[in-house]
């Protein structure tokens, strides 16, 4: 899926946020249950959009950027 301009800064941001605190405030950063191996988080990145991103120790793998429904669905 291509993003919009405004859509791809927007994300590009709260992705880089997690560069200067691992969790900043108003991140809406939320581990998703049933997911240990591997670790699966979300970040709201607004509107309906989320991202998903998978943790292993200090390096984070994005995986999807997609609707709430598509995410909540397939992250």
């Amino acid at each position: 899926m291509k993003l919009e301009p405004d859509l791809q800064d927007r994300v590009m941001n709260k992705l880089k946020s997690l560069h200067t605190v691992p969790i900043p405030p108003g991140l809406e950063f939320e581990k998703l249950k049933g997911y240990d191996n591997p670790s699966l988080y979300t970040i709201h990145v607004g509107g309906n959009c989320k991202v998903s991103m998978e943790i292993d120790g200090s390096i984070a793998r994005l995986r999807r950027v997609g609707t709430h429904k598509e995410i909540d669905r397939t992250p």
